[in-house]
């Protein structure tokens, strides 16, 4: 059995990747607790979008992720050039 602090340092020491994803959603599920706080930062306040906005952000970058993931996968089962595949996807 291992300890809190030997995984705490093996977490710690290994790849980014296994502690940069839980980190971000972490981030992400507390953004409307610390955002009245970015935007009182002199230099970016103005930029830190609300809850309501980073919510439909978030959805339309999920719809062209699944897009682009969409068309680089049929390009591979068709066994045609990503690239073509994207162009075909995108004049449809």
């Amino acid at each position: 059995m291992t300890s809190l602090s030997d995984r705490a340092r093996r977490i710690a020491g290994g790849r980014r990747e296994t502690w940069l994803v839980p980190l971000l959603v972490v981030l992400g599920l507390l953004y409307p607790w610390y955002e009245e706080t970015l935007q009182s930062l002199p230099l970016i306040g103005d930029f830190v979008p609300s809850t309501e906005s980073m919510v439909v952000m978030i959805a339309l970058t999920m719809m062209a992720v699944g897009a682009l993931l969409a068309a680089v996968m049929s390009a591979f089962i068709l066994r045609l050039d990503p690239v073509v595949s994207l162009v075909a996807v995108r004049c449809r």
